[in-house]
């Protein structure tokens, strides 16, 4: 149950923040959200980048029957929900995977990696331990030739402030 108090800080921490990577993605882009759990930030990425081609990958059935749901109750087209481990995908090939704080940086890119095509970034949403994860994932991404960058952005409403992680691939 969420009371009426809640409304700004869900806005703001939930919705507000699955926008923030809208200049990052190139037009007519093909997007991954990898653990999209309730569709965050995928349903409102796409809501807001009707452009967009969309894989939302879930591995929770449960969870992605829902995003099914949200995608059809929403008429959203150009989406597809992947009901399995990111691991297992061998056929989807994204412009850019966006991750919200789904896990470590070291561990995720390189489950992300095989998902992106020859010139895709992976975007991670991440709060204060952004700095300390790129110093721990420094061999996979030195491994990888990833030159990561960092951007920091204050949620409005809130006393929060996001740290976008953005690798680029290298060909």
């Amino acid at each position: 149950m969420v009371s009426r108090k809640d409304t700004a800080r869900l806005i703001s921490y939930h919705f507000i923040d699955s926008l923030l990577v809208l200049n990052y993605l190139p037009e007519n882009s093909t997007v991954c959200d990898l653990g999209s759990g309730a569709g965050l930030p995928g349903i409102p990425i796409k809501i807001m980048r009707d452009d967009i081609t969309l894989y939302l990958i879930e591995s929770i059935r449960k969870k992605a029957a829902f995003l099914s749901l949200v995608a059809e109750e929403l008429n959203l087209e150009k989406i597809k929900i992947l009901p399995e481990r990111a691991e297992n995908i061998t056929d989807v090939k994204c412009d850019v995977v966006v991750i919200r704080l789904l896990g470590k940086i070291k561990k995720l890119v390189p489950v992300a990696l095989p998902l992106l095509n020859k010139s895709g970034k992976i975007i991670f949403y991440k709060a204060q331990t952004a700095a300390d994860e790129i110093l721990e994932a420094k061999n996979v991404l030195a491994k990888f030739q990833f030159p990561p960058t960092f951007h920091e952005i204050a949620l409005p409403g809130t006393n929060i402030v996001r740290r976008l992680v953005i690798i680029k691939k290298i060909n």
